[in-house]
């Protein structure tokens, strides 16, 4: 159903709008003249594309003749992060603004999702290809619509481009010349796949013009020099096969802040005293991220590897090292503080499992004095976390201000580690007022919002396996906006997994030095206790019933 690339097919003729006629200086119609092209026709059926037009057409927001702040010469829609040229930024989609997520339901979707099914033409191109950005746009030939030839933005996009064709084919042009050339350094663009246009055959040419017909229902990707140096677009109305064209353009985006103006920051540099001040209590060396107090939570993170024994590692303990006198000044890491809404029982989540570990870190790799503050009632979890670990142990009463005061007055905490998004929103500003110098690390545990959405989806009873997996959270999810709060509030993540840690630092763009990999760690048992697969039997499915999740996948075993 789904062939191999095709070649694309290539006019010499060229638009009028174009000054040079032809692919090289010589005439050649070699398609890899542009480097990164890749051609997939019939990648959806008339059925599918029926039904993704006629979502579009019925789905907010509405068709307008603008895109980015920019008015346009075809009408659009837009899905997913918001780019803006004034001011240069992105941002998540705003719902009172009319702006709406990135689609994880319905035909379009349905179709993004297809980029990652493996086996297909494509899937070596758009391997690990997790988009958050669509645009789609309706091109009326009647009404003289073209799309001016540019670059899609290196900064706001990274990855390859998809372009899917539907109701009408087109003709698109690509050019390469001198006096065209992307500001995109020509190392940049060979790291992203791509060899330079020198190497392109481009060297002696003053332009290369490519003309690529895309026929209807069909995908192209581009990659490498394609996506970089050569600029594209479909510059005459006559270029349309059809009387319309709708294309649904499918890209990464990053997110970044307005850069700030000149005035903002002469005024941040006259407001050298206050700096000045914050950094005689120890705080500006990891608040503005120069130091390394990234690398003092780190440490806090590190776990036994799951081969080994749970016990200190001289990795850990020499990071420590550096961290503390280089986070600190001359002064050394002594003490900890973890606050939690419950005392953590290992014989009965992994959560509590993970805090465990957590505290034996601290307290065996770092060496430091530990207070656990918890608002759980007293009984065998906390008389465990005191006796097994020698951790002391405080209840506190919610909102409490004048015992959580006590107890940071009273352990005198480096590092505060704050067990859940949850916990943080209620604690942190207690913190920030009464342990100001404290290194604030958030340990997520779990990445909250994208589980309750997806069991939003499944609770509904009308998602695939599929897109529940595809799933990811948007600005709309109250959930996500709360736990990016905390994630932000803080000067380190604990994510559980390098799965989670990607997904902070890649579609929620968290800076990469504040995110770090903390998975539990649990002795795994030797390779000779084990018996091999041939001598195994049936299946097992270990979990308690407090958890949700685990409930749910009883459930679809058994069903």
């Amino acid at each position: 159903m789904f062939p191999t690339p095709c070649v694309p097919a290539v006019s010499p003729a060229c638009s009028s709008t174009s000054p040079v006629v032809g692919v090289a200086a010589a005439g050649s119609t070699d398609w890899r003249s542009v480097p990164g092209l890749l051609l997939f026709p019939d990648f959806c059926c008339e059925e599918e594309e029926a039904k993704v037009v006629e979502w579009l057409d019925g789905v907010s927001p509405p068709w307008r003749t603008q895109q980015a702040g920019v008015p346009t010469k075809y009408y659009s829609k837009q899905f997913g992060v918001v780019p803006m040229l004034q001011p240069r930024c992105t941002r998540l989609p705003d719902p009172s603004l009319g702006e709406v997520a990135f689609p994880t339901r319905g035909p379009l979707a349905s179709l993004v999702t297809r980029f990652q099914e493996a086996g297909r033409p494509w899937s070596a191109a758009l391997r690990g290809f997790e988009p958050n950005e669509a645009n789609a746009n309706d091109y009326r030939r009647e009404e003289g619509h073209f799309l001016a030839m540019h670059w899609d933005d290196r900064k706001f996009y990274s990855g390859p481009i998809c372009v899917l064709s539907l109701l009408a084919g087109a003709t698109m042009t690509f050019r390469l010349s001198a006096a065209h050339r992307s500001n995109l350094r020509r190392a940049a663009a060979a790291a992203a796949g791509g060899a330079s246009p020198r190497s392109a055959g481009s060297a002696g040419c003053e332009e290369q013009v490519v003309r690529l017909e895309l026929p209807r229902r069909s995908l192209l990707v581009q990659t490498g020099a394609a996506r970089f140096e050569w600029q594209h677009g479909i510059p005459e109305s006559q270029d349309f096969a059809g009387p319309r064209r709708v294309a649904v353009i499918v890209r990464k985006a990053g997110l970044f802040a307005p850069k700030p103006s000149r005035a903002t920051v002469v005024a941040a540099a006259t407001a050298g005293s206050e700096v000045a001040e914050e950094s005689k209590r120890g705080r500006s060396q990891h608040r503005c991220g120069s130091g390394r107090g990234e690398e003092a939570a780190v440490a806090v993170a590190q776990q036994p590897p799951m081969d080994k024994p749970a016990e200190p590692s001289e990795q850990t303990a020499s990071i420590a090292a550096s961290s503390s006198s280089s986070c600190r000044g001359t002064r050394k890491l002594s003490s900890a503080l973890i606050l939690s809404s419950q005392w953590p029982d290992p014989n009965v989540s992994a959560a509590g499992l993970v805090t465990q570990c957590r505290l034996q870190a601290l307290r065996d790799a770092l060496s430091l004095r530990v207070t656990m503050a918890a608002e759980g009632k007293p009984g065998t979890a906390m008389g465990r976390v005191e006796k097994q670990l020698g951790v002391h142990c405080v209840r506190l009463a919610a909102n409490d201000e004048a015992a959580i005061r006590e107890v940071v007055e009273a352990s005198s905490p480096q590092i505060v580690i704050f067990d859940g998004f949850n916990v943080e929103e209620r604690y942190s500003h207690f913190i920030r007022r009464f342990a100001p110098g404290a290194l604030r690390v958030l340990d997520m545990q779990d990445f909250h919002s994208l589980r309750l959405g997806r069991e939003e989806l499944v609770e509904k009873g009308d998602a695939s396996l599929r897109e529940v997996a595809a799933y990811r959270p948007d600005a709309g999810s109250e959930n996500l906006c709360r736990e990016l709060a905390s994630v932000h509030r803080c000067d380190c993540t604990l994510a559980i997994s390098e799965a989670e840690r990607r997904l902070l630092v890649e579609s929620y763009s968290v800076a990469a030095a504040k995110v770090v990999a903390a998975p539990w760690g649990y002795p795994a048992p030797s390779g000779g206790s084990m018996p091999g697969f041939s001598a195994r039997r049936g299946a097992m499915f270990i979990g308690n019933w407090r958890h949700r999740p685990n409930r749910d996948a009883a459930r679809w075993l058994i069903e």
